[in-house]
């Protein structure tokens, strides 16, 4: 469960946001620098606080509490309060907090997992880099990025990675992936021919092309 606030107090720069104790243990997994993301969403109504999203830059820490920047924040950022649940969200210089998983379940047309990456601002567009569930009706997996599958001993597979060249690398090992491979996939060859160009349709494995 992500740390509940049990209250706050206002400084200059920043609100001071104390952490709920669980179980009579204090832990602090919040570090300088994180983003920290609250939303909390309910019904309207006059037993209900209204809905709450901030996404602010922890700019102190200590044992039981973080201080969350009044300045630096996503656009519409709402004030802490007692009973936010927070999370750490993106880091701008530490590459080892910038990832995340993120499961919606409550989104139109089905459940998604995502797994999210370089989270260094206040914007998650284009920071997927996998995403598995229903996508426009459908269910995928989706990855943007390098790709193995096939079995463990690498007999029988088929990868996509990212050359350091800047090319692209598709390779298929295993006759029966192979051949499906090949009944899927065209190499396009450029034939000149008096200053037309034709395309050879053949059924072909493609090995690599540039980006």
């Amino acid at each position: 469960m992500p740390p509940e606030l049990f209250r706050k107090l206002r400084t200059s720069e920043a609100w001071r946001c104390y952490l709920e104790q669980t179980d009579g243990k204090q832990t602090n997994e919040f570090a300088v620098g994180d983003q920290a993301y609250s939303q909390m969403i309910g019904d309207i109504d006059e037993s209900t606080l209204e809905n709450v999203f901030y996404w602010r830059k922890v700019v102190g820490i200590g044992i039981n509490y973080i201080d969350l920047s009044k300045t630096d924040a996503a656009t519409n950022s709402d004030e802490p309060h007692a009973g936010d649940n927070v999370v750490q969200l993106g880091n701008p210089t530490d590459t080892s907090r910038q990832s995340a998983i993120v499961i919606d379940v409550s989104r139109e047309g089905g459940a998604l997992m995502t797994w999210l990456d370089d989270i260094t601002g206040y914007n998650l567009t284009a920071k997927d880099s996998i995403n598995l569930g229903r996508i426009e009706g459908k269910t995928w997996a989706e990855v943007f990025g390098n790709l193995y599958v096939g079995n463990r001993d690498r007999t029988k597979y088929l990868k996509y990675e990212s050359l350091a060249d800047g090319k692209n690398e598709l390779s298929f090992v295993g006759d029966v992936i192979r051949a499906a491979a090949e009944e899927a996939y065209f190499q396009r060859q450029l034939h000149r021919s008096g200053g037309t160009s034709v395309w050879d349709r053949r059924p072909r494995l493609r090995a690599y092309w540039s980006a």
